[in-house]
């Protein structure tokens, strides 16, 4: 009888290591599991992020390649070739501006809107080299605005600023009447490592720093 017992309890014992070896098991297979994966995703961004930078730092890099064990497959393709109403990336607060080229532009006005309650001062720049431009001021009443673009010729570029629209960030949107240049590149970046993919899409818009209309009004060479 209590050989039988001790059976049943050597058996019970043994179970119960068993079970808990197996847990063990299968957690440290999942966690191993889970480990690799994340390496792995880890490996795959940064294989997709250095194929967007080849790109902005205009780097002769193919369009894929590898970095270590990962790979990369990168296309470049043009933003803004629109006659239809086109987001600009760049959203702006009270005082910030974006520049939209007009470059080859041939309708004699564009639309813009905003949302938020801040109002639009835009400057139409023409002339070749710039020679002369036109400002105009728009209230937030509407938030959509025809603006002219018969000041001059050839039309170079007009600045869009937001103002009054303090910290918030609003977007602006064109609405072309013809066919705008283009204003920048849409550059998408796959990464793979193992079983893992990620992609990194960055828009990139032609623009010009704000110091750029203190140096176009500031007469005809600049003296350091």
């Amino acid at each position: 009888m209590r050989r039988g017992q001790a059976l049943i309890a050597v058996l019970l014992i043994l179970g119960v290591v068993v079970t808990v070896s197996l847990s063990i098991a299968s957690r440290s297979i999942t966690e191993v599991s889970v480990s690799t994966a994340q390496e792995e995703a880890a490996r795959a961004l940064a294989a997709a992020e250095a194929g967007v930078e080849a790109k902005l730092s205009g780097s002769a890099l193919p369009d894929a390649g590898n970095v270590g064990t990962s790979t990369y497959t990168v296309t470049l393709a043009d933003f803004g070739t629109v006659n239809t109403p086109l987001a600009l990336v760049q959203r702006l607060t009270s005082g910030e501006s974006v520049t939209v080229n007009l470059a080859g532009y041939t309708a004699g006005s564009i639309g813009v809107c905003w949302s938020g309650v801040g109002s639009l001062e835009t400057a139409f720049y023409y002339g070749s080299p710039v020679v002369g431009v036109e400002r105009n001021y728009y209230s937030q009443d509407g938030n959509c605005r025809d603006v002219p673009l018969t000041a001059g010729s050839p039309k170079q570029s007009i600045r869009l600023k937001l103002l009054e629209n303090g910290i918030a960030a609003d977007q602006l949107t064109v609405v072309p009447v013809t066919s705008l240049p283009k204003q920048g590149d849409v550059i998408t970046a796959v990464g793979r490592a193992g079983e893992s993919v990620r992609k990194v899409k960055v828009d990139k818009q032609d623009d010009r720093p704000d110091i750029f209309e203190a140096a176009l009004f500031s007469g005809t060479s600049l003296t350091k």
